[in-house]
C-alpha cells in the first residue's frame, strides 16, 4: 500500500489522508488491544486487525456478495474464537 501511495498514481492530498486514516485505525486497534489484554505490541494489535479487517473481508466482502444474517453470525463466531486465544507473549 505504501508503494502505491508513493508511486505518484495517488494524488498527494489523497495519499496524505489515507496515511492519516491508517494512523487513526492503528490507534483504535491499539486501544482495543489494551482494553482486552493490556497490551499494545505487534502480536496483540495484529489479532485486533484480523478481527476488524481480515475476517470481515474474508467472510462478508469476498466476491462482493450480500451479507446475510448467517454470514454475520459466522463472522461474530469467528471473531469470538480468535479473541478467545490471547496473543502469544513477546
Amino acid at each position: 500500500r505504501e508503494e502505491l501511495l508513493r508511486s505518484g498514481e495517488v494524488p498527494d492530498d489523497i495519499a496524505t489522508e489515507l496515511r492519516q486514516l491508517d494512523k487513526a485505525l492503528v490507534t483504535i486497534f491499539i486501544r482495543l488491544s489494551r482494553s482486552l489484554w493490556d497490551r499494545k505490541d505487534k502480536q496483540a494489535v495484529a489479532l485486533i486487525r484480523d478481527c476488524v479487517v481480515h475476517l470481515p473481508t474474508a467472510l462478508l466482502l469476498r466476491e462482493r456478495r450480500t451479507a446475510d444474517p448467517a454470514a454475520r453470525e459466522r463472522l461474530a463466531a469467528a471473531v469470538r474464537a480468535v479473541l478467545s486465544i490471547p496473543p502469544r507473549d513477546v
